[in-house]
């Protein structure tokens, strides 16, 4: 891969990690309620789910999922009743807002909180379908396929890694505004709401979406 090909990768693969999506409202709502540190667990999860991801489509299965509708319908489904799940659950989340994250961290695991990072990646076929549409393009056929696929891959991981953890930051410091009851009610109703709409938003998704 020369250098040039490796930065054409860079933009494309910073576009669509900068998107927010479901783990960038994970990433917003695990750092309101257990502060920026406990973010790194689910940031890890959700970069492991990518890799997982990466490699499944290397190896074909993400040409399998665009061609075959059961299959696809089945991750689809899945990744969209989760979304839906953690929607129902912060929507009805009636507690306020603690200022002391180290009191608030021993509510749930950190494995816990990775575990949801790692369902989220692995639940999205909108990733498979990234990964197979778009790797193919900067990977030379002439050269070590593998060698090429760890270099992007791991670009992209660090990148997601970073964005998630920018988001954290960002929201956290608008923790302070939001220790109102009131306040942090509307925040539970709006990040509920859109892990909803994502979630509705899936299973509108289409076989052939590249």
């Amino acid at each position: 891969m020369d250098l040039t090909t490796y930065l054409l990768f860079v933009p494309v693969a910073l576009i669509s990690i900068c998107s927010p999506g479901p783990a960038t409202m994970l990433a917003i709502s695990n750092s309101m309620n257990y502060g920026v540190r406990r973010v790194h667990y689910s940031s890890l999860g959700n970069i492991i789910g990518q890799f997982i991801v990466a490699s499944l489509a290397m190896m074909g299965v993400g040409a399998l999922l665009k061609t075959s509708e059961f299959l696809f319908d089945i991750v689809k489904v899945v990744g969209a009743v989760y979304l839906i799940y953690l929607g129902v659950q912060q929507w009805r989340n009636k507690s306020k807002l603690n200022m002391n994250t180290e009191k608030s961290a021993s509510v749930t695991s950190n494995s816990k909180i990775a575990l949801k990072g790692l369902i989220l990646a692995l639940s999205n076929p909108k990733d498979i379908f990234f990964f197979t549409a778009l790797l193919p393009q900067f990977i030379n056929p002439d050269s070590g396929l593998w060698q090429q696929f760890a270099i992007l891959i791991f670009s992209f991981l660090l990148f997601s890694y970073i964005s998630l953890m920018t988001w954290a930051s960002v929201a956290y410091k608008a923790k302070g505004w939001l220790t109102e009851e009131s306040r942090m009610s509307w925040f539970n109703k709006l990040t509920g709401g859109v892990f909803f709409i994502l979630g509705i938003g899936m299973l509108k998704m289409k076989r052939n979406l590249t």
